[in-house]
């Protein structure tokens, strides 16, 4: 995959924000446990970043419709520096005040949820349309990569330096990716922004452009669909590993911790190497929109196959076919979300997405706690599976997404408000 120099130095600016956010996240929680001694303590602050980064999203979403993108993002990677810069002084004087250390935490998913939809609509005006698929792809497997090493990058860092060198390290990185930001080169003018960029006047229409970019979602029946299967998908996805995999390894493979890590690793696995190579000889072999249908029944299938098995061999090959199928489900979809929606609406058309297809999950998780408490945490896994599989039905309706994915990129930039004119009408 062979992509301009501009998309490189992004990707590399998103690269060293992402693990420096995540060791950030990680060693907040650590100092919390261990000033507080509460478990209670250690994983509200987790839930409460959650919580804040997925509903905040469409709320901050206009921000990047709205004015400039790269200097949105240069923004967002600048008070990442400040908030880490606060953290490495408390740290180290050794203040430790719950309350001051929560409100950076917070204030950081705020930060996050904008700049990744911003990172995400970034992608369009960096690159050519011939360039979006590779660097979605390259993207994908940059953040599986993050999501296997910046785990273990920031609980090295704490057992062998501790949080304030933690906190150091990722002020390095961060300070790193604002001065690389400043290198980004526009290749495609987002017209919009240079029309709008008046804070009044975007303080005045704030309300509308939220509700505005839920209703573009709504009235764009190809992206509904598409946001109606997330929904089922992250609905199974959410509850198994933020609470079904601790109590599965727990309950059938001898308590031991390492197997959580290896599943993750799996999972992790599949999403790298689908996103490196397989996706692209997946379309080439299937085509687009077949390709997306194969991932969302890989995905559903490694979960139900898993729940009738207690080999934790053959549960490792699952978890590589579903984030195999994962991965190449969302490529395609982003892709074509990327090229087909007006660039004035582009970051709230994936923030739309991403709030309406994550909003059940602190919902789901109680659902899943449920059914694996009345129930069995096999009966828990089936029921993901089933749920994913059960999202495809959307997908075989979706027959504008089956005629747009079989089109050349470059017959698809903008599309929809040719299509679905009413839902971009304002």
């Amino acid at each position: 995959m062979r992509l301009s120099i501009n998309l490189y130095i992004f990707l590399a600016c998103e690269v060293l924000v992402s693990l420096a956010s995540n060791c950030v996240r990680i060693s907040i929680s650590w100092y919390a446990l261990k000033e507080t001694n509460s478990i209670m303590i250690f994983s509200l602050l987790f839930t409460l970043s959650t919580f804040v980064e997925i509903y905040s999203t469409p709320i901050l979403s206009p921000i990047a419709d709205y004015f400039d993108k790269i200097l949105i993002y240069r923004f967002c990677v600048f008070l990442n520096l400040i908030f880490i810069f606060a953290l490495t002084v408390l740290s180290y004087h050794s203040n430790f005040h719950i309350y001051i250390f929560s409100i950076i935490l917070i204030s950081m998913s705020l930060v996050s949820s904008l700049r990744d939809t911003t990172g995400s609509s970034l992608i369009r005006i960096l690159s050519n349309p011939e360039e979006i698929t590779d660097a979605y792809s390259i993207r994908s497997s940059l953040k599986s990569t993050l999501s296997m090493v910046a785990p273990v990058f920031g609980a090295y860092l704490l057992a062998t330096s501790g949080t304030s060198l933690v906190f150091i390290i990722s002020f390095v990185l961060v300070l790193i990716s604002l001065i690389l930001s400043f290198k980004f080169l526009r290749i495609q003018l987002d017209d919009t922004n240079q029309i709008k960029g008046n804070f009044n006047k975007y303080i005045k229409n704030w309300f509308t452009d939220i509700s505005n970019g839920i209703a573009c979602v709504f009235l764009t029946k190809s992206e509904r669909d598409m946001a109606l299967t997330c929904v089922l998908l992250n609905a199974g996805l959410f509850p198994f590993f933020t609470a079904t995999l601790v109590i599965w390894v727990n309950t059938n493979f001898n308590a031991n911790p390492l197997f959580i890590s290896y599943i993750e690793s799996a999972f992790c696995f599949g999403i790298l190497m689908g996103s490196l190579f397989l996706n692209k000889i997946m379309i080439n072999t299937f085509g687009k929109f077949n390709t997306i249908i194969i991932g969302v029944i890989l995905l559903g299938g490694c979960f139900i196959f898993s729940s009738l098995s207690n080999n934790i061999y053959l549960n490792i090959l699952y978890f590589v076919m579903g984030g195999f199928g994962f991965i190449i489900f969302n490529i395609n979809i982003c892709v074509l979300r990327s090229l087909a929606t007006p660039k004035n609406y582009l970051s709230r058309m994936i923030a739309g997405v991403a709030f309406l297809s994550s909003f059940l999950n602190p919902f789901s998780i109680q659902f899943m706690g449920w059914v694996t408490v009345n129930f069995n945490v096999q009966t828990s896994i089936f029921i993901t599976g089933v749920l994913i599989l059960s999202s495809s039905i959307f997908l075989f309706y979706n027959k504008t997404a089956q005629y747009l994915l079989g089109q050349p990129p470059e017959n698809i930039v903008e599309i929809y408000k040719d299509i679905y004119p009413t839902a971009f009408k304002n």
